[in-house]
């Protein structure tokens, strides 16, 4: 986040609570925490799903995990992350 604002970076942080699913090479963002940080989408794709091809957004962000013991500390961060817009019609 340092570097980030030193580079004259806006910093909007949301905290929200996540899953993580280890069959999967994608994150995915609900499109309410996406319109609070105020990103714009990348571009849009398509992916595969269970009911066949979707269209869905993607958006550059930085993701921060911390651990829920010591806040102030994060305990994984992924600069320029790539994440796609979770698609309005899943139940999550």
């Amino acid at each position: 986040m340092r570097a980030a604002h030193a580079a004259g970076r806006a910093i909007q942080s949301i905290p929200a609570r996540g899953l993580i699913d280890t069959e999967t090479d994608v994150t995915a963002v609900s499109p309410a925490v996406l319109r609070q940080l105020g990103v714009p989408a990348q571009y849009s794709t398509t992916t595969q799903g269970i009911g066949g091809s979707i269209s869905v957004r993607l958006f550059l962000v930085t993701l921060f995990v911390l651990d829920a013991g010591q806040p102030h500390l994060p305990w994984l961060t992924l600069p320029d992350l790539l994440v796609m817009e979770l698609p309005a019609s899943l139940p999550f």
